[in-house]
């Protein structure tokens, strides 16, 4: 999908941007073009369809195991979202295995962290 829009610097605003993107054809997208390839995605957004997801499947994830002190590495390998909750399998790549086959979605900025650096900052910042 070709992006037709781009961020401001606006709190998190839109914008078009200065020249429409071309399609595939090599022609320049009309406003037109613009809403109706967007209203559907506004559509399902009101009915409650669109999941916004912290990570997706292939992503490194960090996971800071605190009674031996280190960071182990992560592969998202599935995603299962639930009534309540979002949960992410992963495999071990690197580290200490704690048992464990993925959490839940609550637990990334406390436990599970998307940086190396994020998890090692909150590691030292708990001893």
């Amino acid at each position: 999908m070709n992006r037709m829009t781009e961020y401001t610097n606006k709190e998190k605003g839109f914008a078009l941007p200065a020249s429409l993107p071309d399609n595939d054809l090599g022609d320049t997208y009309s406003l037109e073009d613009i809403c109706c390839k967007l209203a559907p995605f506004e559509d399902a957004e009101e009915q409650g369809l669109i999941v916004i997801l912290q990570c997706k499947v292939g992503d490194k994830v960090y996971g800071v195991s605190g009674s031996r002190g280190f960071v182990s590495t992560y592969e998202i390998i599935s995603i299962e979202i639930c009534k309540y909750y979002i949960y992410y399998y992963w495999k071990l790549l690197n580290g200490i295995y704690d048992n464990i086959d993925g959490f839940p979605d609550h637990q990334i900025g406390s436990t599970v962290f998307l940086s190396r650096e994020d998890a090692e900052a909150t590691f030292k910042a708990n001893l």
